[in-house]
């Protein structure tokens, strides 16, 4: 499942499963879910430079200005085992092992896990923008005193 907000994508898949041999007279009972949220941020960063174009006759030089563009990519992956409650299983409402869809798997897990996990990356990966287009916010280092 593919979900975007705030210009960063989140594709929500389903790793790995753990079952269980049998509950009641249910085989191959799904107990854990390892779920991943693959979040991708996308932007550009634009820095301009003066270069030399030439030296005119006199022997002064001639400049311009130069906009380079870089198209940037941010990552981030978590990875989350879900535990399913397998007690009490009725025997109309079971899917078997076979019968089962990633889809499926990802309706059993809150949307409220689901949107945690998404919001955790969103924030580390716009903090990573933020650091990338405006570092001076991000520096901290020790300054003389103005009055010495």
């Amino acid at each position: 499942m593919i979900v975007t907000s705030n210009s960063v994508t989140h594709n929500i898949t389903i790793k790995s499963l753990i079952k269980i041999g049998q509950v009641d007279s249910n085989l191959d009972v799904v107990r854990d879910a390892v779920i991943s949220v693959a979040s991708t941020l996308g932007f550009s960063e634009t820095f301009t430079s003066q270069t030399v174009i030439g030296v005119n006759t006199v022997g002064v030089l001639s400049t311009g200005i130069t906009t380079t563009t870089f198209n940037r990519l941010e990552e981030k992956e978590t990875q989350q085992t879900i535990t399913f409650n397998t007690t009490g299983i009725a025997a109309t409402s079971f899917v078997g092992l076979s019968s089962l869809t990633e889809d499926k798997v990802l309706s059993w897990i809150s949307s409220d896990t689901i949107a945690g996990i998404r919001t955790a990356n969103e924030t580390i990966l716009l903090e990573r923008k933020d650091r990338v287009l405006n570092p001076l916010k991000y520096d901290i280092s020790p300054t003389k005193l103005p009055w010495s």
